[in-house]
């Protein structure tokens, strides 16, 4: 049974938290809820906080206030943008640790109807009826409750996943990008194979701004006579790996001249010997390289350690399981690590880049796999030198480079 609560503080020791969004087609830093679905998982009891629905009673939802000892929240990086309830988690962490995957939302033939027929009306979920919200909860619910009762052994892992990935990819997409035009939101999807974050919406794919065709022409400072600058690995796969198999390649080399070195060839036909070596398989010719023989190695010890006890783990304890990989091989598996590592490494230093931001007026505005772009204000150049210091405090040196707009950025030294 459904209760409506209007005036409440609400105080469960765990609950599952279902917000559902007025509109679907507005970033969540622009969206408002239509309803609130609050879930008793110890006892059982539906919570229904309607703020928008035409469909019952409005009430404000700074008129409800919610306290848990431990609670899951669908959704929780947009939830933030409400507010931050402690002892929370994101609920599709909690299947996505265990098994690879979100919970599966979907939707009810009403819904789609409504939202083909009233594609461009804003807050249409305003006008569907709360039981076909209701319909559309529970069974995620119930999805998620199935993987809630065997979460026992991945609570660590969910502590660090909320910290690292959720709250500090939150608080990029809460600073937005800006343009000539105003402001645009990003939106990062974490739940990918590998944990390595995808970056779209509204159609745009901010993890792939191509540096040629003009797409990042429109891309400048928010600040009067402020600066885009960008932090920006390098050869940041090669010293990953070569850090993993303990022949860590020295900071003050560029890694891909290293390499050329090591090949006998330009730096241009190093990179493409890298790439085969690294994401193709060590080809024999090389393995008298001490670096790519333990390479190959690694490779061949990760694949007979997947085999035997069915997962391999990452740095952070995320299990990359046989059970939900499929049709892996030894090179394959290795470039999931290595992309899970990548990530797991850029959000600790993600993490701890938003601390110290946070009391500056300078933004941190995308985050791409190998770099960061910053948004500078005039008056805290000075903070350059410790954002690089912090950076690579993994011990991998990066390259920077600024300018007024993110197409035209030039070296400089720091």
């Amino acid at each position: 049974m459904i209760n409506f609560v209007t005036d409440k503080h609400i105080s469960i020791d765990k609950m599952y938290i279902h917000p559902i969004w007025a509109d679907i087609h507005l970033h969540p830093i622009q969206n408002k809820l239509s309803l609130l679905y609050i879930y008793d998982i110890d006892g059982g009891e539906e919570l229904v906080v309607n703020i928008g629905n035409t469909d019952y009673t409005t009430v404000d939802l700074t008129d409800i206030s919610l306290e848990c000892k431990e609670g899951y929240i669908l959704g929780k990086k947009s939830f933030l943008n409400l507010t931050n309830l402690p002892n929370t988690y994101d609920a599709d962490s909690v299947k996505y640790l265990q098994v690879n995957e979100r919970l599966k939302t979907g939707q009810t033939p009403t819904h789609h109807h409504f939202h083909r027929k009233f594609y461009n009306l804003k807050w249409v979920n305003n006008l569907i009826p709360i039981t076909k919200h209701i319909e559309l909860i529970r069974s995620v619910r119930d999805e998620f409750l199935q993987y809630y009762h065997s979460l026992s052994n991945f609570r660590d892992v969910l502590s660090k996943f909320d910290n690292y990935y959720i709250h500090s990819l939150h608080k990029v997409e809460k600073s937005g990008i800006f343009t000539e035009s105003g402001i645009e939101w990003t939106e990062y999807h974490p739940y990918t194979l590998t944990s390595r974050p995808s970056n779209n919406f509204g159609g745009i794919n901010y993890a792939a701004l191509n540096k040629d065709d003009g797409s990042r022409d429109r891309f400048v400072s928010r600040f009067d006579g402020g600066k885009l600058v960008q932090f920006d690995y390098d050869g940041y796969h090669p010293r990953i790996i070569a850090k993993l198999v303990g022949e860590p390649i020295p900071t003050n080399v560029l890694a891909h001249h290293l390499l050329a070195d090591m090949y006998g060839v330009s730096v241009d036909e190093s990179k493409a010997i890298t790439f085969r070596q690294l994401y193709g398989g060590v080809e024999s010719e090389y393995l008298h390289i001490p670096l790519l023989k333990k390479v190959s190695h690694y490779i061949d010890k990760l694949w007979i350690e997947f085999n035997r006890r069915g997962s391999i783990q990452t740095s952070m304890g995320r299990l990359l399981s046989k059970s939900n990989l499929t049709d892996m091989n030894a090179n394959k598996l290795f470039n999931y690590l290595l992309q899970a590592t990548e990530t797991e490494l850029n959000m600790i230093i993600l993490s701890k880049m938003m601390k110290f931001l946070e009391d500056k007026k300078s933004k941190m505005v995308l985050y791409t796999y190998d770099s960061y772009l910053l948004d500078i204000h005039p008056s805290e150049i000075n903070v350059l030198n410790d954002l690089k210091i912090l950076i690579e405090g993994n011990g991998f040196p990066t390259k920077v480079e600024w300018g007024d707009r993110y197409s035209q950025l030039s070296h400089i030294d720091i």
